[in-house]
């Protein structure tokens, strides 16, 4: 596997799994039953403060995805968040509790390497 750097493509992404966190079956059951047992379907989100959420194996795993989009390679994706078994609402108070953003279309690459693409074929435009 490639090690990846700030600057990456699409090819480099598919060639490195450093930037995938995985939740494991066990965390996931851990995360869901607290979810079922936690969340109230009638109490607004925003009633909800940051010591609800106590699930830390999986918020330490998001942390560290989350260092590593921020403080190294620009890009994780954290799979395997538990979705069976949940109702929608239930897995939107999940996501937003770990403040997951949901997002629109993947990026090909980084900031970096765009802004080298762009120096180098447009240096007029740099």
């Amino acid at each position: 596997m490639k090690k990846l750097t700030f600057s990456w493509l699409a090819e480099d992404l598919k060639n490195s799994d450093e930037w995938i966190f995985r939740v494991d079956e066990k965390l996931a059951s851990l995360t869901r039953d607290f979810v079922k047992d936690q969340f109230h379907l009638e109490k607004p989100l925003f009633e909800y403060s940051k010591k609800d959420f106590q699930v830390e194996p999986v918020l330490e795993l998001i942390r560290s995805a989350v260092d590593q989009a921020m403080l190294g390679t620009g890009i994780a994706l954290v799979k395997g968040l538990p979705r069976e078994g949940l109702t929608e609402l239930e897995f939107q108070k999940m996501i937003w509790s770990n403040q997951a953003k949901s997002g629109g279309e993947s990026l090909v690459s980084s900031s970096h390497s765009a802004w080298e693409i762009l120096k180098k074929e447009r240096s007029d435009l740099a």
